[in-house]
């Protein structure tokens, strides 16, 4: 025995030591249960970014969005037949053009002869007219002062045709009419807006858009020529709920168009109409903004997307808050003595990602601006500026 002791003296003392820790360990847990876990109940601050809250007065942007077209397009067509014998550059799409500007002629021979014969039936039957009421000296003399007028504006246009006589009495109703005069000046002004058709102006400066006209070819009445589109003067339409158009303010003078969510290029534009319609799908109003594009921005051309700012009424005393720090319950968080604090909130108008806020929270009030996934009522929380 004492040689095994001997032998195995370190091994012994050693698990004697052990089993001798082990027992004081014991009895201190059983004596002080609480101690070893005050570490792990000591309460985490959540470090968060606060900001003052300040009331002031806040404007509403009623924003919206659309494609924008030409406040001018016009299909033009033939308005008679025959073969082309003069374009402007062969109406080619792109091409700039001014009001009154030629673009097409079409053969008018034909029509032009109409007018003449038109005109020399008038001047037969106003002369017939004359030898029968020759005797007649205010009725000759109104009737011939028609006739030198009419000899003096020989022109193929209608507009340029002087005007009758007034029928002042039934006697000369019925003389104007036996003798063809009536019909005859009527016919002549036919036969000039007949020949008119054959020669194509531009209506108002815009571009052509179309697949050209090829000279000498033959064109029927009613054909497509081209179409004629205003890149200048613009329009967009959006569609705003009957809460939006209440917030717009009355006096509304000017509008922003933006390309758009780009902010760094923008044109001033006004409201002009207003649908008094509501969508029975969507329950929005159609609001028409029109604005001009003098520059020839290409973000601006016809059919592209944009974007609209138009000013709306103002709180006098609000606050904005990004709709994210919104709680689901309608509070927000506050930093009150290193805790969190919710108050309710009275939501005065919700805009894109932001909510305008009623003056009911106390004033100098510091508002968490960190989202929180799940904010607890009286939670620790430190500020990122006392890190």
């Amino acid at each position: 025995m004492k040689r095994f002791f001997k032998r195995h003296k370190r091994p012994v003392v050693t698990s004697a030591a052990v089993l001798l820790l082990c027992g004081t360990l014991t009895v201190y847990l059983v004596i002080n249960p609480g101690k070893p876990h005050a570490s792990a109940e000591k309460e985490e601050a959540r470090l968060v970014e606060t900001r003052r809250l300040v009331y002031e007065p806040v404007a509403v942007i009623i924003r919206g969005e659309g494609f924008i077209r030409s406040s001018r397009s016009l299909t033009v067509t033939a308005m008679t037949g025959g073969r082309v014998i003069n374009t402007y550059e062969g109406l080619k799409s792109g091409l700039e053009v001014e009001a009154g500007q030629e673009l097409v002629g079409i053969d008018n021979e034909e029509a032009a002869n109409n007018l003449a014969l038109a005109q020399m039936e008038l001047i037969r039957s106003t002369a017939s007219l004359l030898s029968a009421v020759k005797g007649d000296g205010t009725l000759y003399s109104r009737w011939s002062d028609f006739l030198s007028d009419f000899f003096s504006l020989l022109t193929p246009e209608a507009d340029d045709l002087p005007p009758l006589p007034a029928v002042e009495s039934d006697r000369e109703k019925l003389l104007a009419s036996n003798f063809g005069v009536l019909s005859a000046y009527y016919g002549v002004r036919e036969a000039a807006i007949q020949l008119g058709y054959h020669r194509v102006t531009a209506p108002f400066p815009g571009v052509l858009e179309g697949d050209g006209v090829t000279l000498h070819s033959n064109i029927a009445q009613g054909a497509p020529l081209f179409t004629l589109t205003d890149p200048i003067n613009l329009e967009l339409t959006v569609a705003l709920s009957g809460e939006e158009l209440g917030m717009i303010n009355p006096d509304t003078q000017e509008v922003r168009v933006y390309p758009g969510e780009i902010r760094d290029s923008s044109l001033p534009g006004r409201l002009v109409r207003v649908d008094k319609t509501m969508q029975r799908e969507s329950q929005t109003v159609k609001v028409h903004i029109a604005f001009r594009n003098p520059d020839s921005k290409p973000q601006f051309f016809p059919g592209n997307y944009a974007e609209v700012e138009i000013p709306g009424i103002s709180f006098e005393s609000a606050f904005t808050l990004p709709r994210a720090l919104l709680n689901a319950d309608g509070t927000v968080n506050t930093f009150e003595d290193g805790r969190l604090v919710k108050y309710p909130v009275e939501i005065l108008y919700t805009q894109s990602e932001t909510v305008i806020l009623a003056p009911t929270l106390p004033k100098g009030s510091r508002i968490v601006f960190t989202r929180l996934q799940s904010p607890l009522q009286g939670m620790a929380l430190r500020r990122i500026e006392e890190k």
